[in-house]
């Protein structure tokens, strides 16, 4: 499998600072970078390549999914699955670069190379069910829990300027395992309409006082809706319709954010999807 990742972020004097007290930020270019920020400046990291598929940092690892179903009766049956955690080298990219800004503004840019030192993604355990009420309903139910906490507790960022030196940040995420429900059901409206309609509700898997602005929180309910049409035989159009619901996450912890400016970050989405499909 391949995995990606691009970030920019602007950390605070103070934010730093807390970092670096806290041994969460350290190595030869701090004594240079430390004088320009200074007590109010800032310090800005970016990796990423253009065009936006592609991605500042990069590996190639492995995973893996095991899953069973089984049949109840005629109308009921039972699915489990286990999707395991991802075994992936240190992501790694040339394309970055350390920005130190002072107070008044001055800049002084260290270009480099960025690595991400074990970014994995976690492992899940499923277990649904689905039962055919009538010859035209149908519904069905899964849960799902998510290893976030056993995958992803710091973002370990290492940076080596193209002229010599290297500096490190070790910034908390501490997320939590997350638990998600959801529940669906599908009725054929006619011989050619199918419609469905379903809802998840999950826990909050970063805690607030992790958050930072390039990773966003993470939306816990979801509503959404659709239909398949069979044109003809072996053809169909689809669409579906999914409503991500407002969650509101506030930090003003001074490790992740300036302890003079705290972040709020509102999220929600529509997403829409169709298409036609066309069976052999």
């Amino acid at each position: 499998m391949f995995a990606g990742l691009s970030l920019s972020d602007l950390g605070s004097a103070d934010q730093l600072a807390t970092l670096a007290a806290q041994g969460r930020a350290f190595g030869s270019l701090l004594p240079t970078i430390g004088p320009v920020v200074g007590a109010t400046g800032g310090a800005y990291f970016s990796f990423s390549r253009p065009p936006e598929i592609k991605f500042g940092t990069d590996a190639f690892g492995v995973s893996g999914r095991l899953g069973a179903t089984y049949r109840l009766d005629e109308g009921s049956i039972l699915g489990i699955s286990y999707r395991f955690r991802t075994l992936l080298p240190d992501l790694s990219g040339t394309t970055g670069r350390i920005v130190a800004i002072s107070p008044g503004g001055d800049q002084v840019s260290l270009p480099g190379s960025f690595r991400v030192l074990d970014f994995q993604l976690p492992a899940d355990f499923g277990v649904g069910a689905s039962h055919q009420l009538t010859p035209d309903l149908l519904i069905a139910f899964d849960y799902h829990r998510t290893f976030w906490g056993g995958a992803f507790r710091e973002l370990k960022v290492r940076f080596k300027a193209d002229a010599g030196g290297d500096i490190a940040l070790n910034i908390p995420q501490a997320y939590r395992d997350a638990n998600i429900f959801s529940l669906g059901v599908q009725y054929r409206a006619l011989p050619r309409l199918v419609l469905r309609a379903g809802g998840q509700i999950a826990n909050q898997a970063l805690p607030g006082d992790q958050l930072l602005a390039i990773a966003p929180v993470i939306t816990t309910a979801h509503a959404s809706t659709g239909f398949t049409f069979t044109i003809t035989e072996g053809v169909a159009l689809q669409f579906a319709y999914v409503h991500a619901f407002t969650v509101n996450v506030t930090n003003r912890s001074p490790q992740n954010v300036s302890s003079t400016a705290p972040i709020g970050v509102v999220q929600n989405q529509d997403n829409f999807s169709l298409g036609l499909t066309f069976r052999f």
